[in-house]
């Protein structure tokens, strides 16, 4: 019996955090690009929690959407919203909201919760800022 009550309770507790957290990225999450001195921030919080990640603008390469993942019959698979990202990286990007590019030797994915022509302004407006750099 006691062993049950302990295996019930861890779950449920991580299933209280999944729905919390959840709950607090719906109400108080957001997504943030800049660039500040020839570096990419972006930076994703939600109360209890956030994440800041930089890249030099210059090192960027192949600036993208996401290509649609496809099964052969379901069709395109696509991340809810309505998750923190730390959970939807557990699922497919969703292509409408999420940018690719090369930086070094790996593949990076920016989820940025837009539609898919908001996600075109955004990589037309980066690909713009780093050829300002590059002339500077």
């Amino acid at each position: 019996d006691r062993a049950f009550i302990a295996v019930w309770l861890v779950f449920w507790v991580f299933g209280w955090l999944f729905a919390a957290s959840s709950i607090a990225w719906q109400l108080a999450g957001k997504y943030q690009i800049t660039i500040e001195g020839g570096e990419l921030k972006y930076a994703w919080s939600m109360p209890f929690l956030s994440k800041l990640e930089t890249y030099d603008l210059l090192q960027i390469q192949n600036l993208q959407p996401i290509e649609p993942f496809r099964w052969p019959i379901i069709g395109a698979i696509r991340a809810s919203s309505t998750f923190p990202p730390f959970l939807q990286r557990l699922s497919q990007p969703n292509p409408a909201r999420s940018i690719m590019f090369i930086y070094g030797k790996k593949i990076k994915t920016l989820d940025l919760g837009l539609d898919e022509k908001d996600t075109e302004i955004v990589i037309d407006w980066l690909k713009g800022r780093a050829e300002e750099l590059l002339e500077s």
